[in-house]
């Protein structure tokens, strides 16, 4: 448990061991002195005319929660570090943090989710939160990324096949015709072609 880390005034989340959850603003902790020894306790607020005293031996944990303040601060320091690490954009130009679904569109289209491993892939997913629609537009975005993928393969079969048949008919050119082939070879390697065929 994080009793020790708590203090009054945490935002606080409660789960007792019978399963129940209670959340809520630990306004008094302190110690009690039972027969069994001393014992923790916590008076949580649930409402403003509401609360509820725990024991540790009722409690199967406890946390702090964060404010959505401290929530948004850790996630800003989060992506301004993984900005500078990998050289991508995770805030507009104005400086505010992009729409979560944008962060991952962006982590993934400037190959910063590829760098990251598994350990740091479950971390970014921690700092954001998709809604139904937000799967639409990221779904559309790696669908429009496949399809882009797959023109430029279909662009470079196209190329290789060019090279192959330049390859080809360059052959059979100089089986043609013998006596001028040191003429092509220099046509061949000034125009580059030695390269591009290699």
């Amino acid at each position: 448990m994080e009793e020790k880390l708590l203090s009054a005034g945490n935002l606080v989340c409660a789960q007792t061991i019978t399963g129940a959850v209670i959340i809520g603003l630990l306004s008094a902790k302190g110690e009690l002195y039972t027969t069994k020894g001393i014992e923790n306790y916590y008076v949580i607020s649930v409402t403003d005319k509401a609360s509820i005293q725990l024991r540790d031996s009722e409690i199967d944990n406890i946390k702090k929660l964060e404010t959505q303040e401290e929530t948004y601060n850790k996630k800003e320091a989060y992506f301004t570090g993984l900005e500078e690490k990998y050289s991508t954009r995770f805030h507009n130009l104005s400086g505010e943090l992009l729409e979560d679904n944008e962060l991952l569109v962006n982590a993934i289209s400037y190959r910063v989710w590829d760098a990251l491993n598994d350990e740091q892939k479950e971390e970014f997913i921690d700092q954001i939160h998709l809604k139904q629609h937000d799967f639409l537009e990221l779904f559309d975005s790696l669908q429009m990324r496949e399809i882009a993928f797959q023109k430029m393969c279909r662009e470079e079969e196209k190329n290789n096949a060019a090279q192959e048949n330049f390859l080809i008919n360059y052959e059979k050119f100089k089986e043609a015709y013998p006596l001028i082939e040191a003429t092509y070879q220099v046509f061949y390697k000034y125009l580059g072609l030695d390269e591009l065929v290699k």
